[in-house]
């Protein structure tokens, strides 16, 4: 978390002004940690914390595979 968090800054102005929505999940702890403006319009969310409420209601079942799908990528694991 302590790297996203770094992130955060750098890219913050870099891809706040896109069309595109883009968001920072923090898989370890199953929270957005940022999101540009355009993520916030999609899920028609005012701040990161509705944001999070919302995307987590309607893509638990998604969230759920991701994680299923990163889990050979943690430190330590091997992929076959």
């Amino acid at each position: 978390m302590k790297q996203i968090k770094q992130l955060i800054p750098v890219h913050r102005t870099a891809f706040q002004y896109l069309n595109t929505p883009i968001w920072l999940y923090d898989t370890q702890n199953g929270q957005v940690q940022w999101a540009n403006d355009a993520a916030l319009q999609l899920f028609n969310a005012d701040n990161i914390k509705t944001f999070n409420y919302i995307f987590n209601i309607f893509l638990r079942s998604k969230i759920t595979y991701l994680l299923q799908a990163l889990e050979p990528l943690k430190p330590g694991k091997k992929i076959q």
